[in-house]
């Protein structure tokens, strides 16, 4: 429960018709806490620390926990429906530390990959950006800017991400954001045309119960909300007409 923060969604960004959104709100202070205390679950987390200070040369708990606002917004699919790629967006309270990190990051890996194609800058909606060739040979663009710091496989749907606007601001409304109400710290939506949909879609095959409406669904939205000491998960799912 410590771990769930509500009351953060303001600083989540709105990308229109991202064929995936997900938002999710921790307390990522608490969770250092907790895994100081070999409490289950935390080797997953700690792994994934170990693998972002040695892929990027960036240590979370000290280069962006200090600064970061505790929302993750992840934007996947093309912005006008399927397919492509995906982004990592989380806001940052200092841009100017955020900024150094990005700084340190760029040149751990200038020198890591020196004398190789695995590695190289560029510029994406105005913003200065660096990539790099990860360790499944993908391209990944890391990018920071006033906001906060932004990761993906796909130069456009980043661009789009640093086009659009934070939800706190006035008239960023539709029929997602409009869930991300004060008490949620979980969201998702999820359209039929998108990768999640059709991986659903191919899972659901095997669950005759629920293929039927899987078969007929244009929208799967999910929404965790926590007050005080209950947490509810409400699962929405939109039919096309018949």
């Amino acid at each position: 429960l410590d771990v769930m923060k509500t009351g953060a969604a303001g600083r989540a960004l709105h990308v229109k018709n991202v064929a995936t959104y997900a938002f999710l709100s921790l307390d990522f202070n608490r969770i250092e806490e907790l895994c100081g205390n070999s409490v289950a679950g935390c080797s997953y987390y700690n792994g994934i620390k170990e693998q972002v200070k040695e892929e990027m040369g960036i240590d979370f708990g000290k280069d962006i926990l200090p600064y970061y606002g505790g929302v993750m917004n992840i934007f996947a699919g093309e912005p006008k429906g399927a397919g492509g790629g995906y982004l990592l967006y989380m806001p940052m309270a200092d841009h100017v530390k955020a900024g150094k990190a990005w700084e340190n990051s760029s040149a751990y890996l200038a020198e890591k990959f020196r004398g190789t194609e695995r590695y190289g800058t560029a510029k994406i909606g105005g913003e200065k950006s660096f990539w790099y060739v990860d360790s499944k040979n993908s391209r990944i663009y890391v990018l920071c800017d006033r906001r906060g710091l932004y990761m993906g496989n796909d130069r456009e749907l980043m661009a789009a991400a640093l086009a659009g606007r934070e939800i706190g601001e006035k008239g960023v409304r539709d029929d997602v954001m409009s869930r991300l109400g004060g008490n949620v710290f979980f969201l998702t939506h999820i359209k039929k045309e998108s990768y999640f949909g059709t991986l659903l879609t191919l899972l659901a095959y095997r669950a005759k119960e629920i293929s039927g409406i899987i078969d007929r669904m244009t929208d799967l939205y999910i929404t965790g909300e926590k007050a005080d000491s209950f947490v509810s998960m409400a699962i929405k799912i939109k039919l096309m007409k018949r």
